[in-house]
């Protein structure tokens, strides 16, 4: 029994809040290197984002009492792991969270196209065979990629 509930993501209700969950985890990694206003990632990335969202298997765990409040996300797909985040206030069982979201890719080879802080916290026995494959998504808009 898990302290949260696993659903799949609902474009209708739940867009807003996994876009700006995804934009903001992104502009904080993406800060480390490149320090960027918001509204400048927004700008450049939010069409990605939507693009993602539309082709990725996307769940969400969230409040089990009251669903429409998010804890966390990931967008995958077959063989492949497009980014994970986990709210700040549930980051301490972030490692359980992840396993829970991520649970089919755990132990097997999957490419990963964005480098996510959270999957940071996952040891090196769980993400072993993960390979990083950051131009898939390019691939994907010009239709070279499943």
């Amino acid at each position: 029994m898990t302290a949260w509930l696993r659903r799949p993501y609902d474009q209708s209700t739940d867009e807003d809040g996994v876009v700006f969950l995804f934009l903001k985890s992104y502009a904080k990694a993406r800060a480390r290197v490149e320090p960027a206003e918001p509204r400048d990632i927004w700008e450049r990335h939010h069409s990605v984002v939507m693009f993602l969202l539309a082709r990725a298997r996307v769940e969400v765990l969230c409040d089990p009492v009251s669903p429409e409040v998010i804890w966390a996300f990931a967008a995958t797909g077959p063989g492949v792991v497009h980014y994970a985040v986990i709210k700040r206030p549930w980051r301490d069982m972030r490692v359980q969270m992840l396993a829970d979201l991520l649970r089919e890719h755990i132990g097997v080879t999957s490419r990963v196209t964005h480098a996510c802080p959270d999957l940071a916290a996952l040891d090196g026995g769980m993400t072993k065979d993960w390979v990083g494959d950051p131009y898939l998504l390019t691939r994907m808009a010009f239709g070279e990629a499943a």
